[in-house]
């Protein structure tokens, strides 16, 4: 057991060490809420409301980690957690995405019991206990809030730390100097609300060291650190905007909106249900322009069911075998190619992104002769008759099937690192029995899906 009761919010190299141990020795720490411990069942909205972002986050430690040099990284692992029985979690003005638009205090007490937690006495969320603030000591002689991030950690927010699961920090001074706290029951991935549920956990944590070097945290998850179980049904949402963070935001206060309009919840209850259990994942950063962010939600079965039809109509759609069902731009102007009803199934087979102008034989000569300044090949459009302005279309994607083979390449000027990969490069693999044979030796699980889909904006013209 960690000795003493020392707390900190901020990084130093000067805070003196409550303790050192040895690489390979389970330490036992109990971490704090994010008040302290000065929260759970008799926490109240006065508490909240007095609270400024310095009064949250203190830390156990630092605990000196014995031969820890610079240039090493520390792994830490978590080998064991317990959880008090109850949790909070509040809107704190100033703190989250949306605090421009939240600015009253809220808060919400939950029970923590056999696996689960009791959120606003209805909604059962699975129990995923993880510390928000990990990390040592930066170099350097200046003192760092534990809210802030750095290359050592910070308030990092890894719902996926949970036991089991090992965090590598890079070691910047002697002795690391490692500190950890804010326990939690459940995070969403973002940090979106600014708390999760928050709750004191007694942690037993494996530290070891390794000679290579990082640059910031690594993490490797336990099968059990994924935020959301794989076998339930969610809702996710998508943001856009020219930057992650708007993009974040429109996710965010559309995943809102859902809630609000589809499962009664007020706005600050749906905020805070969204910082606990939501996944925040990037879907696109290229070169066209513009980002795009997926946030997904666990959900009840919402309360308006949309009408479906016993024996719908059904139609198909083979935009592989010619050109004349593909087009390459948005344009409301474009005649559709088919029509058909909500409630109609309609089997599509999408062409690859080259419109199958790359072959199975394909060169890497022939691949760099392929014209690419063409578009993505869309098939379509598609007429929904009564589909009017203002409605939502739902897609419901009921089955998807591949072809027996697929290819990835780097093309130069395309991509996140297009600068730093300028050759172009081809891999072909065979796709059997669910696995993409990537390389010849790693088989990696199919997930099919269409990489665009949509439908044609308002604005006239012609649109990437």
């Amino acid at each position: 057991m960690l000795p003493g009761a020392a707390r900190h919010s901020f990084w130093h190299y000067g805070i003196e060490p409550v303790a050192e141990v040895k690489p390979g020795v389970d330490v036992v720490i109990d971490v704090p809420d994010a008040l302290g411990n000065l929260g759970h069942s008799d926490v109240t909205v006065g508490d909240i409301d007095r609270l400024s972002r310095a009064d949250l986050i203190p830390s156990r430690g630092p605990i000196r980690i014995k031969d820890a040099r610079p240039g090493q990284t520390l792994i830490a692992t978590i080998r064991n957690v317990e959880v008090a029985a109850t949790g909070w979690t509040a809107i704190v003005p100033g703190v989250g995405l949306l605090s421009d638009l939240f600015r009253t205090p809220k808060l919400v007490v939950s029970t923590i019991a056999d696996g689960q937690i009791d959120f606003m006495g209805q909604r059962l969320l699975p129990l995923r206990p993880s510390a928000g603030v990990i990390g040592m000591a930066p170099a350097g002689r200046s003192r760092t809030s534990t809210f802030a991030v750095r290359r050592t950690g910070g308030r990092l927010g890894l719902s996926q730390l949970v036991s089991g699961s090992s965090l590598y920090l890079p070691v910047e001074i002697e002795g690391g100097l490692f500190s950890i706290g804010e326990g939690l029951a459940a995070l969403g991935v973002g940090l979106v609300c600014g708390t999760g549920v928050e709750t004191s956990l007694k942690l037993t944590v494996r530290f070891a060291l390794t000679t290579r070097r990082i640059g910031a945290p690594e993490l490797v998850f336990h099968p059990s650190a994924w935020p959301l179980p794989p076998d339930k049904a969610y809702h996710a949402v998508v943001g856009v905007a020219p930057d992650l963070r708007e993009a974040t935001r429109t996710a965010v206060l559309r995943m809102i909106d859902l809630l609000t309009f589809d499962h009664g919840l007020t706005a600050e209850a749906a905020y805070m249900l969204i910082g606990i259990q939501s996944e925040l994942r990037i879907a696109a950063v290229n070169e066209a322009g513009g980002r795009a962010v997926s946030l997904r939600v666990l959900l009840p079965e919402p309360r308006r069911v949309a009408a479906t039809v016993e024996q719908p109509n059904r139609h198909s759609l083979d935009g592989t075998t010619g050109s004349e069902f593909r087009h390459d731009v948005w344009d409301n102007s474009l005649l559709p190619v088919l029509e058909i009803h909500s409630g109609d199934e309609l089997a599509v087979t999408v062409p690859d992104v080259s419109a199958g102008r790359v072959k199975r034989d394909t060169t890497l000569e022939q691949l760099q002769k392929i014209d690419w300044k063409k578009q993505l090949p869309l098939v379509g459009p598609i007429k929904v008759e009564g589909a009017q302005p203002g409605q939502t279309l739902r897609v419901e994607l009921r089955s998807a099937d591949t072809a027996e083979w697929g290819w990835t390449a780097i093309l130069p000027g395309r991509g996140l690192l297009a600068d730093q990969f300028p050759d172009t490069v081809l891999r072909v693999s065979a796709i059997s029995g669910g696995f993409v044979n990537f390389l010849g030796k790693r088989k990696i699980p199919t997930r099919p899906f269409a990489g665009v889909m949509g439908v044609a904006p308002a604005l006239p013209g012609r649109h990437s």
